[in-house]
């Protein structure tokens, strides 16, 4: 629009030739090209000279506005900072296993510069422009818990406008693309929850310059979706981190945040922060799917071998059939696992359905190797006789030898022992 482009610039009023008609079109001086203005218009680029300056003013450094500084007209009153509509538009990746969130977030922030009022009465009518980003003082919030370098994190305002009001009021709508570290707990693993944490900073004016005063946090947050991930809830805070030379205190007032802190060091700043706290929970229908269940049925089909012959071929390859399988899903599903040191529910899982499948297996050689060499049963009750005497009378033979009458109760074990086996 034309009206932009001579507001950037902030053109001096001389050029313009007003037409009596206020939406009637009218024409620049030719060295400024043929765009055309309405009256309104006009008046709105008269309106940002007399707030900003004419080119020559700012050019030479003598304009009576500068956006270096918080625009308090006292500096024991900190300028009150409102973000009116907090916005995460959508949640693009939550990575376990570099784990950080990517997020787009709009930020809507007002406040108030008392050099930048104006009567509308005195210019047409007009009771807002828009504005140029980089003509007046915004706060711009560092992502602490950003991963990405603090030039690409910050939001330079390249190609951004903001509206600035009859009263001084600005209203700055700031979107933000953050990529953060989100540590995970997986213990719980595929049944886990997650909380991640956003926190933004303006570094640059602390709680006696510049205070938050208010936050609304937009409905429509919580319809932000991620593959793998629900998101169950977005919370967004206020609070105050202050500090000084033995450490730092984060609280929800400055108070508190100072009787955190040790009497034996003066606090030396403080400042508003944002807290953005969302938490997910993980989508565990692919991994019971694709693993919990194929493992366990298969595992449960190793206990059927116990129906088969002992001597059969088939019971063998059945129980190392399914003993491949799970170490062949595991291996499947291991690219999708999270890389983490802690032992999760699925790993714990795994680990007793291989434990169940080995102990199977053993147990099926264990049989075999009893029935090839058909131990005799008699033999080890023997064996025992001798060495423990006082269980002769349990035994068979020990019965038959006090039926015979003569030796009843006299017959030494030895001299019944069956023969040594050849």
């Amino acid at each position: 629009m034309a009206l932009i482009a001579l507001s950037h610039s902030l053109l001096a009023p001389s050029p313009l030739v007003y037409s009596a008609q206020d939406e009637q079109p009218i024409c620049v001086a030719p060295e400024y090209g043929n765009d055309c203005l309405t009256l309104n218009e006009t008046y709105a680029v008269r309106l940002l000279t007399d707030l900003f300056g004419s080119d020559e003013q700012i050019f030479k450094g003598t304009a009576h506005y500068t956006a270096d500084a918080v625009p308090t007209k006292s500096s024991s009153e900190p300028l009150s900072l409102h973000i009116s509509n907090f916005l995460v538009r959508s949640i693009s990746e939550l990575d376990d296993r570099e784990q950080t969130l990517k997020a787009v977030m709009y930020l809507q922030l007002m406040w108030t510069d008392p050099f930048l009022s104006w009567d509308p009465e005195q210019y047409g009518g007009v009771s807002m422009v828009p504005l140029a980003i980089d003509k007046v003082w915004w706060p711009n919030f560092l992502v602490t818990t950003s991963v990405l370098p603090p030039k690409e994190e910050m939001n330079g305002g390249e190609g951004i406008t903001m509206s600035l009001f009859a009263n001084g009021g600005i209203s700055f709508l700031d979107p933000r693309a953050t990529e953060t570290s989100c540590p995970l707990k997986l213990a719980n693993f595929p049944f886990d929850e997650q909380t991640c944490l956003i926190e933004m900073i303006n570094y640059l004016h602390d709680t006696e310059s510049l205070t938050i005063d208010s936050l609304n946090l937009n409905p429509d947050s919580y319809k932000a979706s991620v593959s793998a991930w629900n998101v169950t809830n977005i919370d967004a805070l206020i609070l105050v981190e202050c500090y000084n030379s033995l450490g730092i205190a984060i609280a929800e007032t400055e108070e508190a945040a100072k009787a955190m802190l040790s009497d034996a060091d003066p606090v030396k700043n403080c400042y508003n922060f944002l807290r953005v706290e969302i938490k997910f929970k993980r989508y565990a229908e692919p991994y019971v799917t694709m693993s919990i269940i194929p493992v366990a049925f298969v595992t449960f089909l190793t206990f059927i071998s116990f129906l088969l012959p002992t001597g059969a071929g088939e019971r063998t390859g059945l129980i190392i059939t399914a003993l491949l399988t799970v170490v062949a899903v595991m291996f499947i599903t291991a690219e999708k696992l999270p890389e983490t040191k802690e032992t999760t529910i699925l790993d714990t899982f795994n680990k007793v359905m291989v434990l169940l499948n080995l102990l199977v297996m053993l147990q099926a050689g264990f049989v075999i190797l009893l029935g090839q060499y058909n131990f005799q049963i008699d033999v080890l009750k023997w064996k025992l006789v001798l060495i423990y005497p006082e269980l002769w009378d349990w035994t068979r033979l020990g019965k038959l030898v006090r039926s015979d009458g003569a030796g009843a109760g006299k017959a030494s074990p030895t001299a019944v022992l069956p023969p040594a086996r050849t």
